[in-house]
């Protein structure tokens, strides 16, 4: 038995360093200048088309929309990005330079959550032919890059979802082995507790009333819920991910039949 759990650990500490990696080399910071190099492709894409079909004299004010547009999404908060976005929009139905920068105005967007806000862009480019402020052959381009915009944000889309996979089948193991120790140390004491399975047994006969319902990992959860703990000081107590402590919180509401976490913290108390 012993054996069989030393390699589960070594394969689980391997896979660790694997997700780590991948994390290193296309995580947060990597993610990000992937996508900084698609929007410089975009952005070098938009200013061919605008020396083309647009007046070259006024191409520097669709490069610093762009420019302006990049900085507040990578660096403003939800409304301030939303407001950005929206604002140039606004300017490339009115603009003919900022027009020709939409792909990248398109890339962002597709980064959001809201379906609608992904979608918004499309005004601009149905709404553009009518106004007849751009030639066919510019407009075709336009719309040629923002097919390509598309598809590098499908491609980023299956990279975070990739990336979240790897980071749940590595909560999924942890939580194996996790089990596989406490079953190990039950085994081979024979009877005697060790400190960290009696502050376990002791947690656990705490959970009275609803709670005996809870895994031990959810009452964990809930435990650290009515501290007053967020899902990211949670998941860094536990080494969870913050996706993995959503789902127990879940999990803990449904079983529990409560409506928020504030209930959790209040029934906790008063059992």
């Amino acid at each position: 038995m012993t054996f069989v759990i030393d390699e589960h650990i070594r394969w689980s500490e391997r896979f660790r360093m694997r997700t780590c990696c991948m994390a290193s080399s296309s995580g947060r910071y990597n993610h990000g200048m992937e996508e900084y190099v698609d929007e410089i492709i975009l952005l070098v894409a938009c200013v061919a088309a605008s020396v083309l079909f647009a007046d070259a004299n006024l191409i520097v004010v669709g490069v610093l929309l762009s420019i302006s547009l990049v900085c507040a999404c990578g660096m403003a908060g939800p409304p301030y990005r939303i407001a950005a976005q929206i604002a140039f929009l606004v300017c490339a139905l009115v603009l003919v330079p900022a027009f020709f920068f939409l792909p990248v105005c398109v890339y962002v967007m597709l980064h959001e959550r809201h379906w609608a806000l992904r979608l918004l862009w499309l005004v601009p480019l149905v709404v553009m032919p009518f106004l007849g402020m751009v030639s066919s052959p510019g407009y075709a381009v336009v719309a040629l890059t923002c097919v390509l915009s598309v598809l590098l944000g499908i491609k980023d889309a299956r990279m975070r979802a990739e990336r979240a996979g790897m980071q749940f089948a590595f909560d999924d193991l942890r939580e194996r082995n996790l089990k596989l120790l406490a079953e190990c140390e039950e085994a081979g004491a024979s009877g005697v507790k060790t400190n960290a399975g009696s502050r376990s047994d002791d947690n656990r006969a705490q959970a009275v009333g609803p709670f005996c319902n809870l895994t031990d990992r959810e009452y964990a959860v809930a435990k650290l819920v009515a501290e007053g703990m967020d899902n990211r000081d949670i998941a860094a107590t536990l080494f969870l991910s913050e996706g993995t402590v959503r789902n127990h919180i879940s999990s803990i509401l449904n079983k529990l039949e409560l409506g928020n976490r504030t209930q959790i913290a209040v029934l906790y108390y008063k059992g």
